[in-house]
């Protein structure tokens, strides 16, 4: 965006659009909108602190409905907009959820590939993701 601050409120309801029409194209190119108003926030020109608060627990939501491989960057957001002001405990469930899921999966696959073969994969490299995206929620007394 040349002029202005981005919205992260508008980019979250343009990637919430994208994912209830199952747009796998437009849902990308959504969350990358989410990131670039995120980053520009990081910057001093995007969002406030409100539209971090919205949008937590909304992003959180539609976690369930995408991707494995998204989802652990969807995590990762969820947790900054904790960080940003979110409330921990209305975005924690599906955060937690799919962490849980992740380290499932990790300690089901780690016996049947050598370790890096493993953490090459992308079971390995969403770990640090969900884990991040954990520590944020969990950092939290209102969580544990």
């Amino acid at each position: 965006m040349i002029f202005g601050k981005p919205s992260l409120r508008k980019s979250v309801d343009a990637f919430a659009a994208a994912v209830a029409a199952h747009d796998s194209k437009r849902s990308q190119a959504a969350l990358q909108a989410v990131e670039r108003a995120m980053r520009s926030s990081r910057a001093g020109a995007g969002p406030g602190r409100e539209e971090w608060t919205e949008a937590g627990p909304r992003l959180a939501a539609l976690m369930d409905q995408v991707p494995p491989g998204p989802r652990s960057v969807l995590a990762v957001m969820v947790g900054a907009c904790v960080e940003g002001g979110a409330d921990p405990a209305a975005c924690a469930g599906p955060v937690l959820s799919g962490a849980l899921a992740a380290l499932e999966d990790a300690a089901r696959l780690s016996g049947t590939r050598q370790p890096a073969e493993f953490h090459a994969s992308a079971e390995g490299q969403s770990l640090e993701q969900w884990e991040m995206a954990a520590v944020a929620m969990l950092s939290h007394q209102a969580v544990r």
